[in-house]
């Protein structure tokens, strides 16, 4: 029996992301989870004449109805006793924002979590989200420092730090950031959070390092989303 060499069997990975960018980028799960709406659509219709436009007119029409509707998102926050702690919110290191945006008192306790959960969906620290827009129409990363909630309330706040975009690297499709310096914080009640998606970091090590941002789609921002320069 004839043995092909090792190096046969190797996935050249780095070799693919400098050509085309994150592997993410150019997967085909995503595009297996819809497998499952279209198959029983294709059973119930009983449609012989043109039935990929059938297909494609109701997975539009049930994508917006979910969007608009919130329908898979749900209330319900669950939190690990391991994830989180109990603590007046004057040993909070970000009381002086806490006082300012939340009006925590210095004695009361707030709940400070690195993990949540809502429905199927977890969220944890160090992942990145969208929480607003420039003037420009760009949008503006935070990256997740942890979760609060003040005791007696169901709103969670999520807690970020903020950080600047730098430009947009077309070659990978993703904008380059660096955080903020002095570290600024904003408090974003998580039912407000303009995508609910987590966004995750890269980071470049071609000459000097620096953090890159991909997001998987366009967001299309609102009047009320821009904020000034």
């Amino acid at each position: 029996m004839r043995l092909r060499p090792k190096h046969h069997f190797l996935v050249h990975f780095p070799t693919a992301i400098l050509q085309n960018g994150f592997c993410v980028g150019f997967n085909c799960l995503r595009y297996e989870l819809k497998n499952s709406f279209f198959k029983r659509s294709a059973g119930v219709v009983c449609n012989f004449t043109n039935i990929s436009k059938t297909l494609a007119s109701r997975h539009q029409y049930n994508a917006f109805h979910s969007r608009l509707s919130k329908q898979f998102l749900r209330n319900t926050v669950l939190v690990g006793n391991k994830t989180s702690e109990h603590l007046p919110a004057g040993k909070v290191r970000f009381f002086a924002q806490l006082h300012e945006q939340l009006q925590a008192d210095s004695l009361q306790n707030v709940v400070i979590a690195t993990k949540i959960s809502v429905a199927s969906v977890t969220y944890r620290a160090d992942t990145f989200f969208v929480y607003t827009f420039s003037a420009s129409g760009y949008p503006v990363f935070g990256c997740v420092e942890c979760f609060v909630n003040i005791p007696g309330s169901d709103v969670w706040y999520v807690v970020m730090r903020e950080h600047k975009n730098l430009f947009f690297v077309f070659h990978f499709y993703a904008y380059e950031i660096t955080a903020e310096h002095p570290i600024t914080r904003c408090f974003v009640a998580l039912e407000r959070l303009i995508d609910y998606n987590e966004l995750y970091r890269y980071d470049s090590f071609s000459g000097n390092k620096t953090l890159l941002i991909r997001m998987p789609y366009h967001i299309f921002p609102d009047e009320h989303m821009m904020n000034a320069d």
